[in-house]
């Protein structure tokens, strides 16, 4: 599996998929993603602020690949662990984690140029047929705001402390804010 290290590529993408089995899914995005020597992964979008958290994540994970400190032994795993800011592979999956039906999720993948990512997302979009919905990244903080206050554990009293911010940015915020504290994490 190739390390997000490597890649200069980064996609983000928004929608919705019917997932029938967990594993299998995982399985196919996983294949995908390594036949192309690339990145990829799904999760859930309802805890997620927005693009800036993803990508905060993202380049968290990477770096900790880089520089031997991640806590997890695979990329997908290490960036769903500074996604959730947690150290733990169960309340990360808890926070993160895909359930079978219907649901709104995150894409993200990675490669090392511009055709492999393409390739990659196209492929993984087909199999699991992932309905692409750009609105739904754009609108999750608003419409989950009390939900992501909750999984982060941000309190008003935090909120207040950026009361020069608009609330939905004062929200993504304290939750990057969590990104960079998981390495403090006992």
């Amino acid at each position: 599996m190739p390390s997000p290290a490597n890649s200069g590529f980064i996609s983000l993408k928004s929608g919705i998929v019917y997932i029938e089995d967990i594993n299998k899914t995982i399985k196919t995005i996983t294949l995908i993603a390594s036949e192309r020597n690339a990145f990829a992964q799904l999760c859930s979008l309802k805890p997620i602020c927005g693009k800036e958290q993803a990508l905060t994540a993202f380049e968290h994970a990477r770096s900790a690949i880089s520089n031997g400190t991640a806590f997890a032994k695979t990329p997908e795993l290490e960036f769903l662990l500074r996604l959730a800011g947690t150290k733990k592979i169960d309340n990360a999956l808890k926070i993160l984690g895909l359930r079978n039906g219907k649901q709104e999720v995150l894409l993200i993948v990675s490669a090392e140029n511009e055709r492999a990512l393409d390739e990659t997302e196209k492929e993984i979009k087909r199999a699991i047929k992932f309905g692409e919905n750009a609105e739904l990244l754009k609108t999750n903080l608003r419409r989950n705001f009390n939900e992501i206050k909750k999984i982060y554990c941000i309190t008003d009293s935090e909120l207040k402390a950026l009361s020069d911010m608009p609330k939905e940015k004062a929200l993504e915020g304290a939750a990057i804010e969590r990104i960079a504290l998981v390495a403090l994490e006992d």
